[in-house]
């Protein structure tokens, strides 16, 4: 009979970073890349709003965001995804709950310059369709 053998990890194979404070990301295992920064503009065209995202939009991440997010009064939000490297499965439920809330209210969404690795999460769940896709903030503000 086989039994089966469990192979440990060392101690420091996990970085842990327990910080509950709400500035900081909460969950506590950490990617290398798990830092999001991001910042809201408008355009010159007042009803249109940018959010730019840099880093990773993970778990960790949603929590301060949402709130932010589901405050934008703004018949366009357009993402910038130019600097955005990572995106998990929570990151991107974050957007369709967002997509969702703004097309039921006849408001749209837009993505600007998202890299193909993100993509292809948006390609894997199959909601790519909802999403348009621009290379820059002034053809998605032009075209929509």
């Amino acid at each position: 009979m086989c039994t089966p053998h469990l192979v440990r990890a060392p101690a420091t194979f996990l970085s842990r970073d327990v910080n509950l404070s709400p500035q900081r990301n909460f969950y506590p295992y950490r990617m290398p890349q798990d830092q999001l920064d991001y910042s809201f503009h408008t355009t010159a065209n007042p009803r249109c709003t940018v959010l730019t995202l840099r880093g990773a939009l993970t778990l960790g991440h949603i929590f301060a965001l949402q709130p932010e997010l589901q405050a934008v009064d703004a018949d366009l939000l357009i993402f910038d995804c130019t600097a955005l490297e990572y995106m998990d499965s929570a990151g991107l439920g974050v957007l369709v709950n967002f997509y969702v809330s703004q097309s039921n209210k006849g408001r749209k969404v837009a993505l600007v310059g998202i890299s193909d690795r993100v993509w292809a999460l948006f390609n894997s769940t199959r909601v790519d369709q909802y999403f348009p896709r621009f290379a820059t903030v002034e053809q998605a503000e032009s075209s929509l």
